[in-house]
């Protein structure tokens, strides 16, 4: 080969060189699982939404939590927050696919995570794990039922306070409430308690069965003497 022909080879490798260092788009085929490559556009956005640092947002600007796309964010202000938080720095995770969304508010300052779930076009609103709800109580008891539950990272604890009298004679489940279906669990899954109670006069245990479909069941010891008159105490499990 001539001189003259190396060098024309050198130049068109020299030219295609200078044209693919840089360069980005479609100049490099991405990884795949076998194969090692470059990240495409859409590996990379699922990387930032799915990572652990946080996007620190303008200050100046008040940002609408419901229109954030996937992350995590910090700011002092945002609309849609959750009542009575101030402009403290706040973290807002937004997890979910499309108008699916699971969004995690952490109010920093005051230690209080909120939660609020969107499934399509129904909104739970915030929920924080302080507000107890009242349960309606079935024929034959009295007292009260509440439950709530608390946000913990991945999962939620629920508490049932129950505090109830009524007027037992038997050893079979009485069904006192059914809880709603945000304080349900697993289906297949019973969690039991026992109870401090009382039979007539006399200090006693009652027993307590939570079943998954929601069903809170009261039952009297079947060794007592007497008609269950009154049980008090807390069921706390996670969901």
């Amino acid at each position: 080969m001539k001189n003259d022909e190396i060098y024309d080879v050198l130049r068109k490798i020299k030219s295609k060189l200078d044209e693919h260092v840089g360069s980005n788009g479609t100049a490099h085929l991405p990884a795949t699982e076998d194969t090692a490559g470059f990240m495409s556009k859409d590996d990379k956005y699922l990387l930032d939404v799915r990572g652990s640092l946080a996007a620190g947002l303008d200050a100046s600007v008040k940002y609408d939590i419901l229109t954030l796309d996937f992350g995590l964010y910090v700011n002092r202000s945002f609309n849609n927050a959750p009542n009575s938080v101030d402009d403290s720095i706040c973290m807002v995770r937004i997890e979910g696919w499309t108008n699916y969304k699971f969004i995690t508010f952490y109010w920093l300052s005051a230690g209080l995570t909120f939660t609020r779930s969107i499934y399509s076009t129904i909104d739970s609103g915030w929920k924080d794990g302080r507000t107890w709800t009242a349960l309606t109580l079935n024929s034959g008891f009295a007292g009260n039922v509440q439950a709530r539950k608390i946000p913990l990272g991945n999962s939620s604890m629920v508490e049932v306070r129950i505090d109830i009298h009524m007027n037992i004679s038997n050893s079979s489940l009485n069904v006192v409430t059914t809880l709603p279906q945000t304080y349900r669990f697993v289906n297949g899954l019973n969690v039991s308690a026992i109870l401090t109670g009382n039979v007539g006069s006399s200090n006693a245990t009652a027993g307590c069965i939570l079943h998954s479909a929601g069903d809170l069941n009261i039952y009297k010891d079947q060794a007592m003497e007497g008609n269950l008159t009154a049980a008090a105490g807390t069921l706390t499990y996670m969901v």
